[in-house]
């Protein structure tokens, strides 16, 4: 008989033999393609092995008596429960058992493992690291029948402990300093988030989208309930937070990763966005956890990070109404965020200019209500406002000012403007352009020079900041400049920057709108 032919029937005999266990355990698809590998891998060492012995003898083997006497020896020791278990559970776990107990209680048992010619404990490690390189590459591919139990049975188990340091994932907004006007909305999403505490109740998948325009703010809503303690309560696995915005094709696979980071290991580059969005979806099938997904601009993009199991929620942030309902678990998990109130918008520049408040008070209500609750607007004009005032200067003439500017781009807007007004309002374009005048030249310059970030998340480190502004020409920037720190430090204070975590910053879209419109028109700063 041909020795291959032998080898692959003995390879095959031996398989069965291991697996017979799994059979009682698994879904059929998956011992196929476990089978499969494993025979594969027998084949491959008992061939090596074999053809082996031989070379190295330098004498004729006869192949096919040699096969069926290691296999008459081996039989019985893969017939054993504890030894095909302990070499495919180590294989499938990724991990390198030693086998040493194992021989020791065949040959207290009396198994003559002499007889075999070669080391048993070597063989079973050899098989076990082929089983594992070629079971790592099956579940590579989220098709295969062997990835949701290979994933699911290795790190579902590994439930995280995450301490209150480590609880948020991810470059999260911090707690909103003033939340005003909000509590009724933050009670609403709590509700829909939260789950049963009934544990036994049945619970679909929750994605909760929360819908309104640009600066209303749907990430600052994000924050508080990622920071809000009933939430953490509810989800004490921890906070997956991510941030897409525009461009996010290229920006998905990288907050991915990060997940995949943080819950289970460093994610190989190789891995695609589709194999890293199906790992987390194991990984978190028992974990309770809130996974924020904000500034989405299209469903498609937000759909690899709703993977959550049936204990975890979801937040989608969109200003687009067609992304909300596209995403959302229902028709009542469409939640539309609405603009602020006249008096939580008058509060919110209270709280943070309570002079120009207490003075000025009927000025500020007329500038509120053309600021139309967009708490973004606000508070860039707190700020504005405040630094007015302590310059002494007139805040009657600012606010008569930001009345002519808004009148004339409501009137006529730059073409690259034009999507500023139309998105909030002439008032609001009107705040941010102030805002930035006041600015001196060279810190109006770097403002502008963020608008470079556009087709990505606008959040980014002082150093990245840094190297943007060291690219700008040096005629335009002069010799007496600021350091990076000294400029981002009054970017926040002025409402135009958010401070996301150590020396890590974000530019709201809608103020990237505006820095945008001023890098296109340098020659006019």
């Amino acid at each position: 008989m041909d020795p291959v032919t032998v080898i692959a029937s003995m390879a095959g005999r031996l398989a069965g033999q291991m697996l017979l266990t799994k059979l009682k355990e698994w879904r059929r698809p998956e011992v196929v393609e476990l089978r499969k590998i494993t025979e594969r891998v027998l084949h491959e060492a008992l061939t090596e092995l074999l053809i082996g012995e031989g070379a190295a003898s330098g004498e004729r083997v006869d192949l096919v008596d040699r096969a069926q006497h290691v296999e008459s020896a081996l039989s019985p020791v893969f017939a054993r429960k504890d030894v095909a278990e302990r070499l495919l559970d180590a294989a499938l776990a990724g991990t390198a058992p030693a086998f040493d107990d194992l021989v020791a209680l065949l040959q207290d048992q009396g198994t003559d493992l002499r007889s075999l010619g070669f080391d048993l404990n070597d063989f079973l490690g050899d098989v076990t690291d082929r089983l594992r390189t070629q079971v790592v590459a099956a579940v590579k591919r989220s098709s295969s029948a062997l990835f949701h139990h290979v994933v699911i049975g290795t790190l579902e188990s590994r439930l995280p402990q995450v301490s209150a340091e480590e609880r948020m994932i991810g470059l999260a907004l911090p707690p909103p300093r003033h939340f005003v006007g909000r509590d009724a909305d933050g009670a609403h999403l709590r509700a829909r988030l939260i789950p049963p505490s009934d544990g036994d109740t049945p619970r679909l998948q929750v994605v909760t989208a929360v819908q309104g325009l640009p600066g209303v703010g749907k990430s600052t809503m994000a924050a508080h309930l990622a920071h809000d303690e009933e939430m953490g309560r509810a989800f004490p696995h921890g906070i997956l937070w991510a941030n897409l915005g525009l461009g996010a094709k290229e920006q998905t696979r990288a907050e991915l990763a990060r997940w995949v980071r943080a819950l289970d290991q460093e994610p190989d580059p190789a891995w695609p966005a589709t194999y890293l969005s199906s790992r987390l979806a194991a990984v978190l099938r028992h974990r309770r956890m809130l996974l924020i997904v904000d500034d989405v601009f299209a469903a498609a993009e937000a759909a690899p990070f709703l993977v959550g199991g049936r204990h975890c929620a979801h937040v989608v942030t969109t200003r687009q109404p067609a992304v909300a309902a596209a995403v959302a678990s229902g028709r009542h998990q469409v939640y539309p965020l609405k603009v602020l109130t006249p008096q939580a918008s008058f509060t919110l520049i209270e709280l943070q200019a309570p002079e120009v408040a207490a003075s000025h008070p009927e000025a500020v209500r007329a500038l509120v209500e053309r600021l139309d609750g967009l708490p973004l607007a606000l508070n860039v004009a707190a700020t504005l406002l405040a630094a007015h005032l302590e310059s002494g200067l007139s805040v009657q003439s600012l606010i008569a000012a930001l009345g002519r500017d808004a009148q004339l781009l409501s009137e006529a807007p730059p073409p690259d403007l034009a999507g500023l007004v139309d998105d909030t309002s002439p008032t609001v374009a009107a705040v941010f352009s102030r805002s930035v005048s006041v600015l001196d030249p060279v810190n109006r310059l770097r403002f502008a020079y963020l608008g470079s970030f556009d087709g990505k998340p606008r959040i980014f480190t002082l150093d990245q900041a840094a190297r943007e502004w060291a690219a700008i020409p040096a005629p335009d920037i002069g010799t007496d400049k600021p350091r990076p720190e000294e400029t981002v430090h009054k970017l926040v204070t002025r409402g135009l920057l958010e401070t996301v975590g150590p020396e890590t910053y974000r530019l709201h879209a809608v103020l990237a709108l505006y820095a945008r419109w001023l890098l296109g028109n340098l020659g006019n700063l």
